[in-house]
């Protein structure tokens, strides 16, 4: 939070040069249609973030700060147009100036240049929605009950984070189909795996170690059977096939 303390504007939209003592106070400003208070508004806006609202959103397409900003009479001049404001941080209990010009609006002079300052500054200019037209109040009276949420993301400059939200929404479902998809694949590898699993027989893995004890074959009677003869239930072989007869031997 912010007070202001002065500010000097000159030749910012329908204004030439004007001085502004505010006192650290509230205050309201009220005028004739024409002369000039949404300019005072604007060239605040101005100073503090470096844009204007007005200028900006839906229903702005081809107006331009560098262009729209400065006064008429000084459209191919936007050095001459800037805005210097004194403020005072209640949190710091310091007071600062900022001066911002149209040519240069991302190039605030700010005076003094100490961390604090700027970073409160830098916190202000990085939420423009210190203010609001009355255009913006209306549009958000009169729009459809169904698309207020999206006009509060417009009226608070939010934009963009509803934009980076959709975006992270999207990538999560995607991953989390991918997660799925290869969840499901290595289950059923897991599943095709365990399907070519032999399962040994007890009483076939006893008998072949009696016989080979004695007869150094498996007991078939089948020449070429040797000591590390193994067969199972389903009588497929374990270890190797019979060297002679290449036939599978079940119990």
């Amino acid at each position: 939070m912010i007070k202001l303390e002065h500010a000097h504007i000159e030749e910012v939209r329908g204004i030439r040069k004007l001085d502004i003592d505010f006192q650290k106070r509230t205050f309201a400003i009220s005028g004739p249609n024409g002369s000039g208070k949404s300019g005072v508004i604007d060239a605040i806006e101005f100073g503090l973030t470096g844009q204007i609202g007005r200028l900006m959103g839906r229903g702005t397409k081809g107006l331009s700060l560098s262009e729209h900003g400065p006064h008429v009479d000084k459209t191919k001049f936007p050095d001459a147009a800037f805005v210097e404001l004194r403020v005072f941080i209640p949190a710091l209990k310091k007071s600062a100036t900022l001066t911002r010009k149209v040519s240069e609006p991302n190039k605030p002079k700010i005076v003094p240049a100490d961390p604090d300052v700027l970073a409160a500054l830098a916190e202000i200019a990085d939420h423009p929605e210190i203010t609001l037209s009355r255009r913006e109040i209306l549009r958000f009276i009169l729009i459809e009950p169904t698309k207020r949420s999206e006009e509060i993301q417009t009226i608070l400059k939010l934009e963009d984070i509803g934009q980076t939200r959709a975006a992270l929404n999207t990538a999560q479902n995607r991953l989390l189909t991918a997660q799925k998809a290869a969840a499901a694949q290595v289950q059923a590898s897991r599943d095709s795996d365990e399907s070519r699993r032999p399962i040994i027989n007890r009483s076939c893995w006893l008998s072949f170690t009696a016989f080979a004890r004695k007869d150094r074959h498996c007991g078939t009677g089948l020449p070429g059977c040797g000591p590390r003869r193994l067969c199972h239930s389903r009588g497929q072989l374990r270890r190797r096939q019979c060297l002679s007869t290449m036939r599978m031997v079940r119990t």
